[in-house]
């Protein structure tokens, strides 16, 4: 859900960013993945009665690659927040599932003008190869970079490869600064 912050940020400040670096964000969407998305934002909220339940029911969405369990139950942890009842339910916005706040993510890319770097992993369903084509194609200062082998959590599935590719922007940056 950050890439199309980050995109939208980018796209609403112009002079206010050196790069923009947006990571595997939906870029558009479909009818199956609308109506997912509908779904899953009109289940009940879940209140678990503590912490060791929520972090054992806890499933990243879209649940999938090799993610170490450690790593999962230390983001589950995160994500997990007291309620008034004393239970633990999740900390996360449902209203962020659809719509994307009104903004329309391909025209958003297309007006960003700093540097932009997409970052893409090489089996995401989120951000499609049709969609990261049609963005690059509508902003000159766009450029792509697919991590192998990782969905859609590229941080979490491939975080070396991510760094490198985010360092190597980061270089380009300062090198046409100066």
């Amino acid at each position: 859900m950050g890439g199309i912050a980050v995109l939208a940020f980018g796209a609403l400040y112009p002079r206010d960013a050196r790069g923009v670096v947006a990571i595997d964000a939906a870029l558009s969407s479909s009818e199956r993945r609308d109506r997912f998305l509908y779904r899953l934002k009109a289940l009940p909220t879940v209140t678990y009665p503590d912490l060791a339940t929520g972090k054992a029911r806890f499933r990243l969405i879209p649940n999938e690659g090799a993610i170490a369990p450690e790593i999962l139950a230390a983001i589950a942890e995160k994500s997990l927040g007291r309620t008034n009842a004393g239970g633990y339910t999740m900390k996360f916005d449902r209203e962020a599932f659809i719509g994307s706040d009104g903004l329309d993510v391909l025209d958003a890319v297309r007006r960003v003008r700093a540097p932009l770097l997409l970052v893409r992993g090489g089996m995401s369903r989120v951000m499609t190869a049709e969609a990261s084509e049609r963005a690059l194609e509508s902003n000159r200062v766009a450029r792509l970079a697919v991590i192998p082998g990782a969905h859609h959590h590229v941080l979490l599935e491939e975080p070396v490869a991510l760094a490198r590719e985010i360092a190597r922007f980061a270089t380009s940056l300062d090198k046409s600064a100066g």
